[in-house]
């Protein structure tokens, strides 16, 4: 019986440790910082990635600091990644990969535009 027990147990351990070893990581993430041309943050800039291949789309906006992260995205590629703010010129990197794993850091400084409006 004690035998039976420790088979039982031992087993147990066993599968616990297989099922936590297949816990990988399967996605990738993006992050930055998002500034105008004096390095001040730019809160509320609009950030899309866009992969190429399937066009599944990853967005979200800027914080106060002006700092984004993009999280649980498919590895692969190619990929777009475009910056927009009210008033200022959009900004878009293109034709890069994410890795398995991979958290890529793209720090962005947007140039004012220079915009007319009409009466």
């Amino acid at each position: 019986m004690k035998l039976l027990k420790k088979l039982i147990l031992g087993f147990a351990t066993m599968m616990m440790v297989v099922g936590l070893m297949g816990q990988g990581v399967t996605t990738s993430s993006l992050n930055g910082r998002i500034t105008d041309a004096d390095g001040n943050p730019l809160a509320g800039a609009s950030v899309i990635a866009v992969h190429q291949p399937t066009g599944s789309q990853y967005g979200t906006i800027s914080r106060t600091n002006g700092g984004f992260n993009l999280s649980n995205i498919q590895t692969g590629g190619p990929y777009t990644l475009t910056i927009s703010f009210v008033g200022f010129q959009k900004e878009e990197i293109s034709d890069f990969r994410l890795g398995l794993g991979e958290d890529r850091n793209f720090d962005i400084s947007l140039r004012e535009e220079n915009v007319a409006l009409a009466e």
